[in-house]
């Protein structure tokens, strides 16, 4: 029998993604004490796999068109998400994964939400397991369900029947965590902190490559905007109006609605993988980062752009949210607030150069250090 540490569950990642690259930087690693040999699930062959982790789907054959449609419709009327029908099918393959595998931790990444109902079902039938959620974003007090009480309820609800079933609840950030203990106040203990981290090896290959025009002035953002909460028509509107020779380019999957029209200022392209990316940026003059208008959620390049060493422009308006913590420790930031005027003038300010030396600290957030807090997670 095969001596396997982590069952790390799942729906279906990208590496390069966000999440994915959350998955990637806290389960690949050769130096870290996580690497032993592990299993991942998830639900589709379709899914990226984690690097040296032997890797089971819950379905086995699916055709991508009908996957990809049926998501779209079923995301719009089933709380919190289409994976709430497919916990039978993770159920009957975990069972076949545990009768012949020896697994001593269970992490499961809540994204989708619907994977919190699995634990009740682990700990029953599983109790000797050490049972973890890694909940990237909060449930409860996710900003999509601002104004929407009934699905906060019964987000509260899921919480409630889910959250005694773990022995550790991880979450990014510390707003998130204050959040939750006072919300769970008999599950305060439960509630840790891994930080998105940063890729030490993208950085310095962003450093390495650092080749800049000085004729022609590039802005980069990668990432998502949304509508309520990170909505950019007032960043378009500003490089439309900006007279110098300046051009912002934009790359990410996200809805139509959202995309800039054609513009000689404005150009858009879908997500890249974390290779091209890293070239990108080494030829970008300076970064965007774009906060969220509400809430407790860190947008999750905040950290890799603040330690790129180009300057950033960040465009705000909440006072108190999580990301100006992490904002205030770097250098090399102009702070505008979300109107057209603000980031117009932000953009000249860059352009002129009037800005301290970008500098961040990132040490304390590398992979390597996440790794460890996680590991300290998986001995308690």
């Amino acid at each position: 029998m095969e001596n396997y540490e982590i069952l790390f569950i799942s729906c279906d990642i990208l590496l390069s993604s966000a999440l994915g690259a959350r998955y990637a930087g806290l389960f690949i690693s050769q130096s870290s004490e996580i690497q032993h040999k592990n299993i991942s699930l998830f639900y589709s062959p379709m899914s990226d796999k984690l690097e040296s982790w032997e890797t089971y789907t819950v379905k086995q054959k699916i055709n991508p068109l009908f996957y990809y449609v049926y998501n779209g419709i079923m995301r719009r009327i089933v709380f919190p998400d289409v994976y709430i029908f497919r916990l039978n099918q993770y159920k009957r393959k975990l069972r076949d994964i545990l009768s012949v595998n020896n697994v001593k931790n269970i992490i499961i990444g809540v994204t989708p939400f619907s994977l919190l109902l699995l634990g009740r079902w682990i700990k029953t039938n599983y109790p000797s397991l050490q049972l973890i959620a890694d909940m990237s974003d909060p449930f409860s007090f996710n900003m999509i369900y601002r104004n929407r009480p009934y699905r906060t309820r019964l987000a509260k609800y899921i919480e409630n029947k889910a959250f005694p079933y773990f022995d550790h609840i991880i979450v990014l950030d510390e707003g998130i965590q204050i959040r939750y203990r006072q919300i769970y106040p008999e599950f305060s203990e439960k509630f840790q902190v891994i930080e998105q981290g940063v890729d030490k090896d993208f950085i310095n290959k962003v450093k390495e490559l650092s080749n800049t025009s000085k004729n022609h002035f590039t802005f980069l953002y990668a990432g998502i905007f949304y509508s309520r909460a990170r909505n950019p028509i007032n960043l378009y509107q500003a490089f439309e109006l900006t007279e110098c020779d300046c051009k912002l380019e934009i790359y990410g999957n996200f809805k139509r609605s959202n995309r800039p029209k054609p513009s000689p200022k404005i150009v858009y392209h879908k997500a890249i993988n974390r290779e091209k990316l890293s070239y990108i940026t080494a030829q970008t003059n300076a970064l965007i980062l774009f906060d969220n208008e509400y809430g407790y959620q860190v947008p999750g390049k905040t950290l890799e752009t603040l330690a790129s060493g180009k300057p950033v422009l960040f465009i705000y308006n909440n006072e108190n949210s999580p990301t100006i913590k992490y904002v205030k420790e770097a250098k090399g930031v102009v702070w505008v607030k979300n109107s057209v005027q603000e980031i117009k003038e932000g953009i000249i300010k860059i352009i002129k150069g009037e800005y301290d030396n970008p500098y961040f600290n990132y040490t304390p957030y590398t992979w390597d250090k996440m790794r460890i807090k996680l590991e300290n997670i998986l001995k308690k």
